[in-house]
């Protein structure tokens, strides 16, 4: 049979077919770009910014600090290649860190200093690919930018105002969600199978998504299962998922799990420690996760494993009484 689809695959008509697809995906590709640089003010006035001597590039290595916490750096930065990551020093200084945001091409950062340029740093910016970016002094050469191209800067100034509220609205749905999850967690009666599958059930809906799965790691044979499908409520579920080098086949989950290639999924590991023990697989139908998606899915796992913790270490604890009085 897999000769048979092989052969059909390579037919004259087929290729045609594929070619032709294959045109329209690039044509929607040059749509898009087009949009988006229509829309995106910092990509529509690139080349201003990059011919303004006022404009300097600052090129980082990956690994490397743009700026630490409770430094003073007047400069607004607009990143032109690449990914940096915003994050913030836990209680371990010097060693850990809480990750807040990612920023990609075209976006910018520290917005602040246009109400109080003398403000310190309360996050750190690291690069975590090579990355080049733009800066700008906000004090001195900022005013002097305004003066000499006063429609970009109104274009600019739309533009952070745009994506300011964008990241307060993100920064509104994470408290949100995790109000959310936090109270059907705390409202469930007992923690039991019935009241896992309740949550699960909940959360696609506080989440956003579609569809959720989880599965579970076999407790003797290195081996993960499918255990429970939003879409086929309240039944458990028994299929093996293979995996490769530690990682999902996505190929057989596709199959298995009968997700559409057009569909998109975020897998999000739950674990204990450094030991991975349950997966929750969100699940949109032809609607992409972006960097806010991921963050809101979080928060809800870290919150999740607890109530699944809880459960398996209280059915350990009855395992345990059970043989202990058998044994008596």
């Amino acid at each position: 049979m897999k000769e048979q689809i092989k052969d059909i695959n390579q037919t004259p008509e087929n290729q045609s077919g594929k070619k032709e697809k294959q045109k329209d995906n690039i044509q929607d590709m040059n749509n898009l770009k087009k949009e988006v640089i229509k829309w995106n003010s910092l990509l529509n006035n690139i080349k201003v910014f990059e011919n303004s001597p006022l404009f300097d590039d600052v090129s980082i290595k990956k690994g490397t600090l743009l700026f630490d916490e409770w430094t003073i750096d007047n400069n607004l930065y607009i990143v032109k290649k690449w990914i940096l990551s915003v994050e913030k020093w836990t209680t371990n200084k010097k060693v850990d860190t809480k990750k807040l945001a990612i920023l990609k091409t075209w976006d910018f950062l520290w917005e602040w200093w246009l109400n109080n340029p003398q403000v310190a740093k309360e996050v750190l910016v690291i690069a975590q690919k090579d990355s080049q970016l733009l800066k700008i002094e906000a004090k001195n050469d900022l005013k002097k930018f305004i003066e000499e191209n006063p429609t970009v800067w109104f274009d600019l100034l739309k533009h952070i105002i745009t994506e300011t509220n964008k990241r307060l609205l993100e920064a509104n749905r994470i408290i949100t969600v995790n109000y959310e999850i936090n109270k059907h967690i705390k409202d469930l009666p007992e923690v039991n199978i019935k009241s896992i599958l309740g949550l699960i059930n909940d959360i696609k809906s506080i989440a956003d998504i579609n569809y959720v799965i989880y599965i579970e790691k076999h407790p003797v044979i290195d081996i993960y299962i499918l255990k429970y499908d939003s879409r086929i409520p309240n039944k458990i579920l028994d299929i093996i998922i293979e995996k490769k080098w530690n990682l999902f086949d996505l190929d057989d989950l596709y199959e298995k799990a009968n997700i559409s290639n057009d569909d998109y999924i975020e897998i999000n590991k739950l674990n204990i420690g450094s030991d991975i023990y349950w997966y929750l697989i969100f699940w949109r139908e032809k609607r992409w996760f972006d960097w806010s998606d991921k963050k809101v899915f979080t928060s809800i796992c870290n919150s999740f494993v607890w109530v699944l913790k809880k459960f398996f270490t209280d059915k350990d604890d009855m395992n345990k009484l059970y043989i202990s009085e058998m044994k008596k």
